[in-house]
């Protein structure tokens, strides 16, 4: 992810339990993308 601040915006979107693919439409990036953010 090139965007610190987006990796930031997911992070603290998952602590709100949203849904992953949730949180893909609102921060603008696809699945896995968020699946990889998450998982550090």
């Amino acid at each position: 992810m090139e965007d610190p601040s987006k990796a930031l915006l997911i992070v603290e979107l998952s602590q709100r339990r949203m849904l992953q693919r949730q949180i893909a439409r609102n921060v603008g990036v696809s699945e896995p993308t968020v699946a990889g953010a998450r998982a550090r």
